[in-house]
């Protein structure tokens, strides 16, 4: 659940201009996080209600690499993955494949 809310906050990212909305700086880096381009891997920490993200390396804030490295999804993810997300359970295998399909 943690990373489907994470990622939902794409609004809070420009894709234009590479930047953060305004006063919704800590949001958009959670998401950016996400789907950062050169994540190599992550982990999770829980402690409910508290889930922690790991992303490494750490995404760039600089707003020209964030235009090469956080690309709009041409097609969302499906209902039914966006539930297994907020479940954890959508294999790590169909996140990378989700992702590549929207690197494509």
């Amino acid at each position: 659940m943690a990373v489907a809310e994470w990622y939902g906050q794409k609004i809070y990212f420009d894709y234009a201009t590479g930047k953060p909305v305004a006063g919704k700086e800590v949001e958009a880096e959670e998401f950016i996080q996400v789907v950062y381009q050169d994540t190599e891997s992550v982990g999770f920490g829980i402690v409910p209600p508290y889930v922690v993200g790991w992303y490494c390396p750490k995404a760039s804030m600089d707003p020209d690499t964030l235009k090469t490295q956080v690309k709009e999804a041409e097609s969302e993810v499906s209902s039914d993955d966006l539930e297994l997300m907020k479940q954890g359970q959508l294999s790590i295998s169909k996140v990378l494949t989700l992702a590549a399909e929207a690197d494509a």
